[in-house]
């Protein structure tokens, strides 16, 4: 549980229809993992880069452990996701 934000239970299984194949089930199934996800902006591409935290069906958030911070990003402006192996 983070301090910072409360993260809602979906209660959601992405395994199953309509989201096998999905960026949702993609995600969901990476929980933990560092990656760098690209979003398309209106004025062009914004990324971020953090360690997977939360998915929802609109939504992902990114734990930033060098900023103590947490951002949430649309799933349906993700363009690519980056897995950063270390």
């Amino acid at each position: 549980m983070s301090d910072c934000y409360i993260k809602p239970e979906t209660g959601l299984d992405f395994n199953q229809p309509p989201y096998r194949g999905t960026y949702q089930q993609l995600l969901a199934a990476n929980i933990g993992r560092t990656v760098k996800i690209d979003f398309q902006m209106s004025g062009g591409m914004a990324s971020q880069t953090g360690v997977i935290d939360a998915v929802g069906v609109q939504y992902v958030i990114l734990r930033q452990p060098g900023r103590s911070a947490y951002v949430a990003g649309d799933i349906f402006m993700i363009k690519f996701i980056t897995f950063l192996c270390e």
